[in-house]
């Protein structure tokens, strides 16, 4: 299993999904505009269009952080069970300090975040809260 965090839009991606991926780095002042989990040659991550959901892995302008394969299938099965889930645009207020979140939805972070210790997360999330738990080491 590994963390992916990509530092630029997708190749090909729309201008307004160039805009908000600039912007999101802009504005946590990071060099990640999103993230993912990879197991396999499986990238499981949240997006507007699609919600929670699997594609295949190019290693393309992602950074990995192996994080072994001692929890694959615990986390597969997570993914199964939240397969689907919207992405949770309303959390992202959170950032611009209007403290707010939807438990039902889930932006690309709080995936990692709940791929990572296997909890939904109390408070927002960052590629620097992820990157804080990948050195902590195994959460479970």
């Amino acid at each position: 299993m590994k963390l992916a965090l990509r530092k630029t839009s997708a190749v090909g991606a729309p201008r307004h999904h160039r805009f908000f991926n600039a912007m999101t780095r802009a504005r946590l002042v990071t060099r990640y505009c999103h993230s993912g989990i990879v197991v396999g040659d499986r990238l499981m991550h949240v997006t507007l269009s699609d919600g929670l959901h699997e594609t295949d892995y190019t290693p393309d302008r992602w950074d990995l952080f192996d994080l072994g394969d001692e929890r694959d299938g615990e986390v597969l099965a997570l993914f199964e069970r939240h397969k689907g889930t919207l992405y949770d645009v309303f959390s992202l207020l959170a950032f611009v300090g209007i403290p707010f979140r939807d438990s039902e939805r889930l932006y690309c972070y709080e995936w990692c975040y709940l791929a990572l210790t296997g909890e939904h997360p109390k408070g927002r999330v960052t590629p620097e809260t992820l990157l804080a738990l990948v050195l902590k080491g195994p959460q479970k």
